[in-house]
């Protein structure tokens, strides 16, 4: 079945290949003879051959060559009324892309199917050459080899070669422009991606501690009720492996993901602002499906530079995507406020969305404490964001993250040492 669908659709390919050959050979001029044409069909072949992989070269040159001289008969059938009709005036050209087609294929087993454009416009330069003083001479015998007749030929063979040559060149610096842009989007995604990993990673190490103490909890119960001699000191005990288990498995995959994190961490680092732009665009991608638009005011006094890219791209990261998951709105306006202020640096982050309640606002920074919910499928956010972004700011930026009261919105203060920071170079 698949193999079916996959000769179709080369059948298909050849067909509309062909097809652009064919409306291409009609553009022509003629030299020497009315029946010698030098078409823009002898440029297009070439360029198929090297922008399409696994073409077949004979399929395309052969059927191209009899699919051309049907177009002319017919072309000459519509123009004349089928009077003067003389079919072997246009076998040469047939030959020629016959010829053509040969050569071609040739090349391709010469250079194993892989084309450096510094050999494969030369070669194709000599091929057009080849193939149109065999078809001259065809037509004119050995008139073709006279030095003005070779003159024409060479320019022809040439000027095609270095038409293809512009054309392969621009296509190359266009997929040159997509592929970066393709990379920098790709780019842009891993740096979030390794952010929000690094913000987890820290959060786990914080729970090794509390894994630790409930382990050690459930081996004094144990002791408690075994000395009681309770029959549930066989279950304290089970619970008690039971974690230590939990807790190895646990530890394993925080020493994986760290080890794995670690060299990409200790990374040179990068400016603030361009955490600052990678963040914009990453959640306008993110939110995009859902119809959100965000839109983020900047205002710095200082160029910033920090070694702990990730770390920032997690806490400003966790605050966008909360105010845009908060906001009912399809535009989401945010901002960024920067300034010195003694030792420290300040930023303040504040959004404009529904704001957090009064009676919230002491627990929004507690673990698994989460006011958002989705009701149509009951799903609660596992209310961690927060959490974590405190748990950056303090343990990690030696910093310190605050609510502000604000009438409208949602503010939040974060002060880390200037220490942690410095000026980028102008």
């Amino acid at each position: 079945m698949n193999s079916v669908s996959a000769e179709q659709k080369n059948l298909s390919r050849t067909v509309f290949l062909v097809f652009v050959v064919v409306i291409m050979s009609q553009v022509n001029i003629h030299i020497f003879t009315g029946d010698f044409k030098v078409t823009i069909a002898a440029i297009v072949i070439p360029l198929f051959v090297y922008l399409i992989e696994r073409i077949s070269i004979i399929q395309l040159t052969f059927v191209s060559a009899f699919a051309i001289l049907g177009a002319r008969i017919l072309v000459h059938l519509i123009l004349t009324g089928g009077t003067d009709l003389e079919i072997y005036s246009y076998l040469p050209e047939t030959v020629f892309y016959c010829t053509y087609g040969l050569l071609l294929v040739i090349y391709d087993n010469a250079a194993d199917h892989n084309y450096n454009l510094k050999y494969f416009i030369p070669a194709v330069a000599l091929i057009d050459y080849f193939c149109n003083s065999l078809e001259l001479s065809i037509r004119i015998h050995m008139a073709a080899f006279k030095p003005d007749a070779q003159f024409v030929i060479i320019a022809v063979a040439v000027s095609r070669a270095v038409i293809l040559w512009v054309i392969l060149e621009v296509f190359g610096q266009y997929r040159l422009t997509l592929l970066s842009r393709a990379h920098a989007e790709r780019y842009q995604r891993l740096l979030i991606l390794m952010s929000r990993l690094s913000g987890e990673v820290l959060w786990m190490k914080k729970n090794i501690a509390r894994i630790e103490s409930t382990m050690s909890t459930s081996y004094g119960l144990y002791d408690n009720l075994q000395e009681q001699g309770n029959p549930a000191a066989e279950d304290a005990l089970t619970v008690a492996k039971d974690i230590h288990e939990v807790k190895k498995e646990y530890y394993l995959i925080m020493r994986g993901l760290s080890e794995a994190l670690e060299e990409e961490v200790n990374e040179d680092g990068m400016a603030v602002e361009e955490i600052y732009t990678i963040l914009i665009n990453a959640v306008n991608d993110e939110f995009a499906d859902a119809g959100k638009k965000i839109t983020v005011t900047v205002s710095s006094a200082d160029r910033l530079y920090t070694k702990e890219s990730y770390l920032f791209l997690s806490v400003f990261h966790n605050l966008m995507t909360n105010a845009v998951e908060a906001s009912k709105e399809a535009e989401v306006k945010m901002s960024i406020e920067e300034q010195r202020r003694g030792d420290d640096y300040v930023f303040v982050f504040h959004d404009e969305g529904p704001g957090i309640a009064d009676k919230y606002r002491d627990s929004i920074f507690r673990p698994r404490f989460s006011t958002k919910i989705d009701y149509e499928t009951g799903v609660v956010n596992r209310g961690l964001g927060l959490p974590i972004v405190k748990g950056i700011v303090e343990e990690n930026l030696h910093g310190t993250i605050s609510l502000l009261p604000c009438e409208k919105g949602t503010s939040f203060e974060i002060t880390i040492p200037a220490e942690e920071l410095t000026e980028a170079e102008q």
